[in-house]
């Protein structure tokens, strides 16, 4: 494996492999190191792009490093990102292996974590019947009474869309009490039930959902499960030292660059609407840029 690089790319999932293809094709000496599952690695299958849809996250994987092996300029090395550090004309990465590269810019693609609410039996059927994105995964429980699980903020707004999906529709509010009446009176003149006690569990059969129980003992059935966890940036940002924003997510300008001169970061570590389409379009438009960059430094111009 070559040590020096004109890119290295943290994490292989749709925007970093698509970042590499981008690159790869400019002919731009770039490694990326794939530190395996991505975040989408519960979910059976992905939809809503155009070409793949219904491909599993492992078959989308397979099929991006197999595109990126007809570009000799591209190296896909199995490992982790442990530390980044400037230097003067460049980045030095350090995998957790111990193997040092250095590059002219590094492109984070990590992803992020999702960060679930301490509730019984969730974790089972994340990904599948339990969901943060009804783009992705809406249709596969269509004409289900779903159930939308208030985690953040202004969770009463997210509520009447997903009626494009779901029969009926349930907010659970677990308990809380900072939903001001005025965003739940809309809902409940659309027939929406409001649960105002807390979820003690995910009732599920065979890996299927089939409800919520609430405290006290009371079951609500439902066929889905839609929810936004909070959400942490992968262990490399923490390493790395990057000003992170309001969110936790990685704070970065328009060509995705952070507070780490030269070092980039796309897709959901980015903190943009999140889908594997979405994250791979993200990944190569900053790879674009980056084609854009080097190639001005390599050939002198101002």
């Amino acid at each position: 494996m070559r040590t020096q690089h004109d890119v290295v790319i943290a994490g292989a999932g749709p925007a970093g492999l698509s970042a590499a293809l981008v690159l790869g094709r400019a002919r731009l000496r770039t490694v990326v190191v794939d530190g395996g599952p991505a975040r989408n690695a519960s979910a059976p299958a992905t939809h809503g792009w155009l070409g793949h849809d219904g491909a599993s996250p492992d078959e989308l994987r397979r099929r991006g490093r197999a595109d990126l092996a007809k570009y000799e300029h591209v190296e896909l090395v199995d490992g982790r990102v442990a530390s980044l550090a400037r230097e003067t004309n460049g980045v030095r990465v350090e995998l957790a292996s111990g193997d040092v590269l250095r590059a002219r810019r590094v492109i984070l693609a990590t992803g992020i974590v999702d960060v679930l609410p301490k509730i019984a039996g969730l974790r089972d059927v994340w990904g599948r019947d339990a969901f943060s994105c009804a783009h992705c995964h809406g249709f596969e429980h269509a004409d289900a009474t779903w159930a939308v699980l208030a985690v953040e903020r202004g969770v009463a707004r997210t509520v009447l869309p997903l009626r494009a999906w779901a029969r009926e529709l349930v907010l659970l509010l677990n308990g809380r009490t900072d939903v001001p009446e005025s965003e739940l009176a809309p809902l409940r003149a659309a027939g929406v039930r409001v649960e105002p006690r807390a979820v003690a569990r995910v009732v599920a059969e065979d890996g299927a959902l089939r409800g919520v129980e609430l405290e006290g003992g009371e079951h609500v059935a439902c066929g889905a499960l839609f929810l936004h966890p909070a959400a942490r940036s992968a262990d490399v940002v923490l390493y790395a030292g990057l000003a992170l924003d309001e969110r936790g997510l990685v704070r970065s300008d328009a060509v995705g660059e952070t507070s780490m001169a030269r070092v980039h970061v796309v897709g959901d570590a980015a903190g943009r609407r999140a889908s594997a389409l979405t994250a791979a379009t993200d990944g190569a438009q900053v790879a674009m840029s980056l084609v854009e960059l080097l190639t001005a430094e390599r050939f002198g111009a101002p």
